[in-house]
C-alpha cells in the first residue's frame, strides 16, 4: 500500500524522533561580513579544487601545495585561515596565487589535509564494509569528525576505555591525528510549494530545494526533501491535505539522505520563495563545498529559522546500521519536524545559495547534507 507522506513546506527538514533544540546563535551578518564570506569561501573553494583536482594544467600548483596544505576554514571575521605544514616560501606563494589574496592568513600546523583525508577513508572504508555486522568496533562507534581548524579527526565513542581504544588503532586505524572522546549522543532524523514548507507522511518534514530531475523520460520539477522515512511512489501531502505529488528517486546512505518529490498537481506553480521569510528566494550554488566558520541558515517546520556556523565540514556517522558520511556539522538549532528543510548561506539582494538539508540532530549540534552531493547522486539541477 502506497504511504502518504504531509509535507510542511518551509524549506524541506526531516526528523523522526524528539531531539531537544539547541540554543540558536541567532547571529546576523552585515553586508560588509557578507561580502567579505563570500570572497573567502571562493578562496577556500579554489584551493581545495587544485588539491583535489586531476586536470594536468593544475598539476604543477597540485604539487607544490597538497603535501603541505593542512586544511582552512573562516575566522570571526569571516577571514580564511590557511593551514600548511610548512611554512616555507613557494607554497605560501602558490597559495596567494591561487587565492588572488595577498593578505592570506597562513598557520602552521602538524598533519597535511592529505593525511586527514586519507586517515577518514581509511575509516570510512571499515565502516562500510562491516556496517550490517556486529563487530564491536563498529557498535561502539558514534560519528567520526574531521576538525578542519583544529587539524585532527575526533574519534566519538558511545564507551570509552584504553582496551578499545587499543583495539581500534589495531583493527581500524592508527594516527596521532586521532583524538578519542566518549559520546552517548547519536545523531537522530528529525521528521515531523514554498521551499522551507510544512510537508509529511507518517512524520512530518520540511521540503528542501526546488529542483528539476533528470529522469530517463525527461524532466520533472519538484522538489528536494530527506530521504529517511520515504518509499518510492509515496504520496506527499501539504498540511491542509492537499495531494502536492509523489516521491520518484530515494538516497539514503553514503553521503545523501535525501529524496525527490515531484509535483504532480496541476494548480500548484513551483516557487523557490522561502516560506518562513516571503521576501528571499533560495538560489544555484551546489558547487561550493563548506568552510569551517562559514555561517548558514537552516529553514524548517519545526524551529523556523535558526542561524550558525560551520563545526566541521566532513562527519561520518552511524544511524542505526547505515553510515554516512562527509556530513556538515553545525551549531544551529533544530528539532523534530526540520529534516529535509533547507540550508543556505544568506547572499545579497534578498537572496540564499543553496548549501544543503537538513538531516538531524545529536545534543548541541545540528548535521546537513550538502548540495552538491545531492546533485550528483539523485541527478537532480537546483533551479530558480
Amino acid at each position: 500500500m502506497k504511504k502518504v507522506l504531509v509535507v510542511l513546506l518551509a524549506l524541506f527538514i526531516c526528523t523522526v524522533s524528539n531531539v531537544n533544540a539547541i540554543a540558536d546563535r541567532n547571529v546576523t551578518l552585515n553586508d560588509q561580513l557578507l561580502n567579505k564570506q563570500f570572497q573567502s569561501l571562493t578562496e577556500y573553494n579554489k584551493i581545495i579544487e587544485a588539491v583535489n583536482n586531476k586536470d594536468t594544467s593544475l598539476l604543477a600548483t597540485k604539487n607544490n601545495i597538497s603535501n603541505y596544505f593542512g586544511g582552512a576554514y573562516l575566522n570571526d571575521k569571516k577571514q580564511l585561515v590557511t593551514l600548511v605544514t610548512e611554512n616555507n616560501k613557494t607554497v605560501v606563494n602558490e597559495l596567494i596565487k591561487l587565492t588572488n589574496n595577498d593578505n592570506l592568513i597562513i598557520k602552521k600546523v602538524k598533519f597535511s589535509y592529505s593525511h586527514l583525508q586519507q586517515t577518514m577513508n581509511k575509516i570510512n572504508s571499515y565502516l562500510y564494509m562491516n556496517q550490517k555486522s556486529d563487530d564491536k568496533i563498529i557498535n561502539n562507534i558514534n560519528r567520526i569528525t574531521l576538525h578542519d581548524d583544529k587539524n585532527c579527526i575526533v574519534v566519538s565513542l558511545f564507551r570509552i576505555n584504553e582496551d578499545y581504544i587499543k583495539l581500534f588503532k589495531n583493527k581500524v586505524c592508527s594516527s596521532e591525528c586521532l583524538i578519542f572522546k566518549e559520546d552517548s549522543k547519536p545523531i537522530l532524523d528529525e521528521s515531523t510549494a514554498y521551499v522551507g514548507q510544512k510537508i509529511g507522511a507518517k512524520n512530518w518534514i520540511s521540503s528542501g530545494f526546488k529542483a528539476k530531475w533528470n529522469s530517463p523520460e525527461g524532466a520533472v520539477y519538484g522538489y528536494v526533501t530527506c530521504g529517511h522515512g520515504m518509499r518510492g511512489n509515496d504520496t506527499i501531502i501539504d498540511e491542509q491535505g492537499n495531494v502536492l505529488g509523489r516521491v520518484r528517486i530515494i538516497k539514503y546512505g553514503g553521503k545523501v539522505d535525501a529524496s525527490f518529490f515531484e509535483v504532480t498537481d496541476k494548480n500548484c506553480r513551483l516557487t523557490n520563495i522561502i516560506y518562513q521569510e516571503r521576501d528571499y528566494s533560495q538560489l544555484d550554488g551546489a558547487n561550493f563545498l563548506p568552510a569551517v566558520g562559514l555561517t548558514v541558515s537552516k529553514f524548517g517546520h519545526a524551529t523556523n529559522k535558526t542561524i550558525g556556523v560551520v563545526i566541521a565540514s566532513s562527519v561520518t556517522a552511524r544511524v542505526g546500521d547505515t553510515v554516512f558520511t562527509n556530513l556538515v556539522q553545525t551549531d544551529y538549532s533544530s528539532d523534530a519536524g526540520d529534516s529535509g528543510g533547507f540550508v543556505g548561506v544568506e547572499s545579497s539582494n534578498n537572496r540564499y545559495v543553496t548549501a544543503g538539508i537538513h538531516k538531524g540532530s545529536s545534543g548541541k549540534y545540528s548535521f546537513y547534507v550538502v548540495a552538491s552531493y545531492i546533485r550528483d547522486e539523485l541527478n537532480v539541477d537546483i533551479v530558480e
